[in-house]
């Protein structure tokens, strides 16, 4: 502190000792711009690929680094919303903790997992009564999903004089549009 001469005193007359006093220094808020989020394949899980943006807002010529990790609103097939978590850290010339910057939400999109046909299981039929498949595996699919197929027994325009597919020995193939269970839009 420093005294000055009032109307009728001196100054010189008089010890002013300094005292403490607290403030508060909010940490600056950021903003980032051009976070992107990477589609992929249905894996079962929320997990998202981000790759953080540009920081605005910082003070001058400080630099901070930033990182994210990200996590989409649902874990089945779709276009979805994924939020960004971001962590900053000290730069060159700037201290992360002087700083703040909250959570973004992107669009993503977790595209259906691709399945095939591991074996399709001998089919029995009997002749003119409907043709059988036989049991399919499925491969790729996610641990713990459910999800069944049927396939289609391959007969072409082979057919008896009565219309019956004639007895023969026939292929058979996944029928994709058959796909079952709680997880089979995934």
């Amino acid at each position: 502190y420093t005294l000055s001469d009032g109307s009728n005193g001196l100054a010189s007359n008089y010890m002013l000792a300094d005292t403490t006093h607290t403030a508060t220094i909010d940490p600056r808020v950021l903003s980032i711009n051009g976070t992107t989020v990477d589609d992929k394949n249905y894996d079962g899980t929320t997990d998202a690929t981000v790759t953080a943006g540009a920081l605005d807002g910082l003070i001058g010529s400080e630099k901070l680094g930033v990182t994210a990790t990200g996590s989409f609103d649902s874990a089945n097939a779709g276009q979805r919303d994924a939020t960004a978590s971001y962590t900053l850290s000290d730069g060159s010339n700037g201290l992360a903790s002087n700083y703040t910057l909250a959570d973004t939400t992107h669009t993503g999109t977790i595209n259906p997992r691709p399945i095939t046909a591991k074996e399709i299981a001998d089919g029995q039929s009997v002749y003119g009564e409907p043709l059988s498949s036989g049991d399919v595996t499925l491969s790729n699919v996610v641990d713990g999903d459910e999800v069944t197929a049927q396939a289609d027994v391959l007969t072409g325009t082979t057919r008896s004089t009565s219309g019956k597919v004639i007895v023969d020995t026939y292929d058979q193939e996944l029928d994709t549009s058959s796909l079952e269970g709680s997880d089979a839009a995934n």
